[in-house]
């Protein structure tokens, strides 16, 4: 999580902060496709496989645009939704791991990953 001009913002892998706090996910905890199907808040996927929480899944711009997270992009030529490249990052070395994509931004506070213009 991260404090961001008075705005908790949570990372992809914590619940969004309605209340004002951040919760980490049980979607981890999950080691098999069968207890991560039981919660619809999480998604089987990836190679090796593992359950995370499901993020930017919308299937439409509105509802894309609109995620309570503001952690994905909508692709109009692709019909399709996916987390920000840089935005969705909360960590330094992650960001900067994003060669040409992500720069981060020490002119705020606290510092974030940003898109390279």
């Amino acid at each position: 999580c991260k404090l961001q001009r008075a705005t908790i913002i949570c990372g992809a892998e914590v619940v969004s902060a309605i209340d004002g706090t951040c919760a980490a996910t049980h979607c981890k905890e999950c080691c098999d496709k069968g207890c991560c199907d039981k919660d619809p808040a999480c998604v089987w996927s990836g190679t090796p496989a593992e359950c995370t929480r499901k993020v930017c899944e919308h299937t439409d711009k509105t509802s894309c645009e609109g995620d309570v997270d503001s952690l994905c992009v909508w692709d109009d030529k692709a019909k399709d939704c996916s987390k920000k490249p840089c935005a969705a990052v909360f960590v330094k070395d992650a960001c900067l791991n994003k060669t040409g994509q992500c720069m981060w931004d020490t002119g705020v506070d606290p510092p974030v990953c940003k898109q390279i213009p």
